[in-house]
C-alpha cells in the first residue's frame, strides 16, 4: 500500500487489509505500506488511529512508523496498491516492470468488479494478470458485468483516493471510509486468490 507521507491512507489500508485477510483465509499474507514522500518514523494520523482502535486494531495502529518507498519494496511486491494515479506513476518510475501489477486501490476495486474468477482456486498472479487485462475496459468506458453497462470513468478522480489531510475533518473521515470500503472489497478478491 502506497500513499504520500505513509501516515494515513496507506497504513490505514494496510492494517485493515492484513486483518481482513487473516480473518478470511489461512494463507500467509505480508501486507506493508510506504510513502512516496515519507519521512521515516512518523506516527499514523490521529483520525486513522482512532478508526483502527474502534476496529480493535489499536496495537497495529500505534506500532506503525512511516517509511519511504524504494525500488526494492516495489520489486518485492506481488501487488502494489496505491492511493492515486500520481503514486502509481511514482511506482513506475522506481520500477517500470511493476507497472502491470500496480493499481490504485479504487481502480483495483472497479476492475475487480468485472474480472471473472475462474472455477477452482485462482492464484494471486492470475488475479493480477486479469486485473491488468481489464484495464482497457476501464479506460474505454466499456466496463460490463453480467450484461450491465457501467458509465465511463477515465478521469483520475474516479480512481484516486484523495489526501484527507488537506481537507476538512468531514472530508478526511470520508476519505477513510472510502479506504475502508475499498479494502473490504479487495480483501474478498485476494482471499479468493489464496
Amino acid at each position: 500500500m502506497v500513499c504520500t507521507r505513509n501516515v494515513c491512507r496507506s497504513p490505514y489500508a494496510a492494517i485493515l487489509l492484513q486483518s481482513a485477510l487473516s480473518s478470511r483465509t489461512t494463507a500467509e499474507w505480508g501486507v506493508w505500506s510506504a510513502g512516496t514522500g515519507s519521512v521515516a518514523g512518523q506516527r499514523i494520523c490521529p483520525l486513522a488511529a482512532e478508526r483502527l482502535v474502534e476496529a480493535g486494531l489499536g496495537d497495529q495502529a500505534f506500532a506503525h512508523h512511516s517509511r519511504p518507498l524504494d525500488s526494492a519494496d516495489v520489486e518485492a511486491a506481488d501487488l502494489v496498491l496505491v492511493a492515486s494515479a500520481e503514486h502509481r506513476a511514482e511506482v513506475a518510475r522506481l520500477s517500470p516492470r511493476a507497472t502491470a501489477r500496480t493499481f490504485t486501490l479504487a481502480e483495483a476495486v472497479r476492475l475487480g468488479s468485472v474480472v471473472r474468477m475462474p472455477v477452482g482456486a485462482p492464484r494471486l498472479p492470475d488475479l493480477v494478470h486479469d486485473l491488468q487485462a481489464a484495464r482497457p475496459l476501464l479506460a474505454s468506458g466499456r466496463m460490463e458485468r453480467h450484461g450491465r453497462h457501467r458509465p465511463p470513468s477515465v478521469s483520475t478522480a474516479a480512481i484516486d483516493i484523495v489526501d484527507g489531510h488537506v481537507m476538512s475533518a468531514a472530508e478526511h473521515r470520508a476519505t477513510l471510509r472510502r479506504v475502508r470500503d475499498s479494502v473490504e472489497q479487495i480483501a474478498g478478491l485476494l482471499a479468493a486468490a489464496s
